[in-house]
């Protein structure tokens, strides 16, 4: 990872072993110190960071540095596996006016190096060997692929998550953030990711994925906020992470990892397999179908690191593009009483439920959109534990 000479890839320092005892060692790796901690800590350290149309460039500069670290490791055939707000690491400014600072992909733990990886793997018969990343952050292919063959654009979805959440720091502050982690985790606050899976039926069951409906009304919401227009560059970084980044269908080759959901697929397992030889695995695909019919027109796929790194870029219309731009694109002035509160479609009722290890956790309904519905259902469990005590 050094060798790629990124400002924004973590950069190792040494490595060093220590001897347990007479046969057992243990292996350390030292790495340059994140003095600012993590992203995480960086919505904790500014709970309400204010809006200026400067804070709205350097967070894009970032962002734009953290895509072209992704396009480094992904062109040298690296995929890092577990890309969430606590693997970017934050390094504080030097600069007083400035709170970002500079950000750092870390963590490169779950990294996998794609094409001696992939065949290995299959030379053995087996699939990817490992969970993958973070509940929370993981795509829709670790459910969905019939053969556990990750592609890179794994890193894209995640990094779709990320942005988004720093969208709605900037937007909301921390209690934003918070309010959005919370409804994505629903009802009884599990660790789950940003989609749900559906199955369908059609002759047999099939499963198929989609982005949960809590974070599309997140999304839509943002999208109603002033600051968010479509004319501004938070707007484009907002449609950038709805239209390219958080996309469940992947184009069908991705070098040597195959998506093969919703596909008819076929593999060889008596063909040899020598990494040395560069010999691959012999897939026949055939047209594919969305509930039992062909494709047609156009197919909309996640981005590439590529273009990604080209979505936020200084060229081709790329959201740090400065040419012809208007006053307003960082941030449009907005009055106060224009904005809107962050919002939180989930609210927590009394603790009054255990979770399977015996702990208590907070149960929750949708906060309904007719407040007289949602103060009944309110009134309803509080009767409910009144009458529980009672008794």
């Amino acid at each position: 990872m050094n060798g790629s000479n990124n400002d924004h890839i973590l950069r190792f320092i040494t490595a060093f072993t220590r001897s347990d005892t007479s046969t057992e060692k243990s292996y350390y790796l030292v790495f340059e110190w994140a003095d600012g901690g993590s992203l995480n800590n960086l919505f904790m350290q500014h709970p309400a960071p204010t809006l200026t149309a400067d804070l709205v460039k350097r967070v894009v500069t970032q962002l734009l540095g953290l895509a072209e670290a992704l396009k480094a490791t992904h062109d040298a055939e690296i995929r890092h596996g577990d890309i969430k707000p606590d693997n970017i690491l934050h390094f504080k400014p030097t600069n007083a006016d400035d709170i970002i600072g500079t950000l750092k992909i870390g963590d490169w733990g779950l990294a996998k190096h794609h094409p001696v990886a992939t065949i290995l793997r299959l030379k053995n018969n087996q699939q990817t060997d490992t969970r993958f990343g973070t509940t929370a952050y993981e795509p829709p292919e670790v459910e969905l692929a019939e053969l556990k063959l990750l592609s890179r654009q794994y890193d894209i979805w995640s990094m779709g998550c990320v942005i988004l959440e720093i969208i709605i720091w900037l937007v909301y502050g921390s209690v934003g953030v918070s309010n959005f982690r919370l409804d994505v985790q629903g009802p009884h606050r599990e660790s789950i990711p940003f989609y749900i899976i559906e199955e369908v039926v059609h002759g047999k069951v099939k499963a198929r994925a989609k982005l949960q409906k809590i974070v599309e009304q997140w999304l839509d919401f943002l999208a109603k906020d002033p600051v968010c227009d479509s004319a501004t560059a938070l707007g484009e970084l907002l449609k950038l992470v709805r239209e390219k980044l958080l996309i469940v269908e992947l184009p069908p080759n991705m070098g040597q990892t195959v998506y093969v959901k919703n596909w008819e697929t076929s593999y060889d397992q008596t063909t040899t397999l020598d990494p040395m030889a560069g010999a691959g695995i012999s897939i026949a695909v055939r047209q594919p179908t969305v509930r039992g019919e062909p494709l047609t027109g156009l197919q909309k796929y996640r981005a590439t690191s590529t273009e990604l790194a080209a979505g936020l870029g200084r060229e081709d219309l790329g959201i740090l593009d400065e040419e012809d731009r208007p006053t307003y694109y960082w941030l449009k002035p907005v009055p106060p009483r224009e904005r809107l509160p962050a919002p939180k479609f989930y609210t927590a009722f009394p603790r009054s439920v255990q979770d399977k290890t015996g702990h208590l956790m907070p149960t929750a309904a949708i906060q309904s959109q007719n407040p007289l519905v949602f103060s009944l259902l309110t009134a309803s469990n509080l009767i409910l534990i009144v009458a529980s005590l009672a008794f």
